[in-house]
């Protein structure tokens, strides 16, 4: 009978950590929003600042999915196997 192979969970056990590294690396856009959000944050309304938002949260989701795939490459997935 043969073992089976299951690849092990990895958890990211500090993604609040890994969120705010990333929100560091994008900082001209987080500028550009907050310097919009600030221009006009007596008269909030909805999308008021939707074109500065998309591109830092693209950055951001960009930075996490670089990071991300990085630390799970396909090396390190064989070495997080387990065998059953």
């Amino acid at each position: 009978m043969q073992p089976s192979v299951r690849l092990a969970r990895a958890v990211d056990t500090q993604p609040l950590k890994r969120l705010a590294s990333a929100a560091g690396k994008c900082s001209v856009q987080s500028r550009a929003y907050g310097a919009c959000i600030l221009a006009s944050y007596q008269d909030a309304r909805r999308g008021m600042c939707e074109k500065e938002f998309l591109a830092f949260k693209e950055c951001v989701q960009e930075v996490v999915r670089f990071t991300h795939s990085f630390s799970f490459s396909p090396l390190m997935q064989s070495v997080t196997r387990v065998v059953v």
